[in-house]
């Protein structure tokens, strides 16, 4: 299995991502959980490890999971990325965990009104192993 920690649903990637993704397995959704703005590091360290083993190890060690987990994407607010990135790295040492790579392509056109529009289109090129 392919875990999706991140705020956009693997539903909603290109066939170029998703295909890569499947090469470690079905992609499964964990929706990345909102960090207030307000939190104190210690509280996102703790959300981190409610996170992990609440989440992220039943999936893998509880006896629906036996190990099945072979790569995780993990993108979103920093401080919680790294706190848990260390709680996988730790428990999980051999489950690769990534970033997703892509490039951004602005187009600029003039709308009916001559109003300048910025649109952004984002191509999935690769995914980035975290490193250790």
């Amino acid at each position: 299995m392919f875990l999706n920690i991140t705020n956009h649903p693997s539903g909603k990637w290109s066939a170029e991502q998703t295909s890569a993704a499947k090469g470690y397995g079905e992609v499964s959704d964990l929706p990345f959980p909102n960090i207030p703005a307000g939190m104190t590091s210690r509280e996102v360290k703790t959300l981190a490890a409610k996170f992990f083993f609440e989440e992220i190890w039943p999936e893998d060690y509880l006896p629906i999971g036996k190990g099945r987990v072979k790569g995780i994407l993990l993108q979103g607010e920093f401080t919680f990325v790294v706190a848990l990135l260390r709680l996988i790295q730790l428990w999980m040492k051999e489950v690769p965990v990534f970033a997703a790579c892509s490039e951004r392509q602005v187009v600029e056109t003039v709308n009916e009104k001559g109003e300048t529009v910025k649109n952004a289109v984002f191509s999935f090129i690769q995914f980035r192993e975290y490193t250790r």
